[in-house]
């Protein structure tokens, strides 16, 4: 499971700086899937490595058709070397 989490969430950075057609990701996770299924019972280390690439691509394209997003104003003004303010909830813990 923490496989899939990492391949999923690289996903997501890939798909952020390595933008590919939509079709192209939903073809590869197409032909992931069905060929990790079927070299399951002859070679698994190859059905788990072709299970992880669908995850990665799931990734992938979901951040690509989520569309705009918050990330790529961030990187572009920092690329720019404009000052960035971040803004982060703290939590008061003195009671405890």
């Amino acid at each position: 499971m923490l496989g899939a989490e990492i391949a999923y969430s690289a996903g997501i950075v890939a798909g952020i700086y390595f933008v590919r057609p939509a079709c192209w990701l939903i073809a590869a996770a197409a032909a992931f899937l069905p060929a990790s299924i079927y070299f399951l019972t002859t070679r698994k280390w190859l059905a788990v490595t072709l299970a992880l690439a669908t995850f990665f691509t799931g990734g992938s394209l979901e951040i690509q058709l989520r569309g705009s997003s918050n990330i790529r104003p961030l990187r572009h003004a920092r690329a720019r070397g404009q000052q960035l303010k971040l803004c982060a909830l703290g939590f008061d813990t003195s009671h405890v």
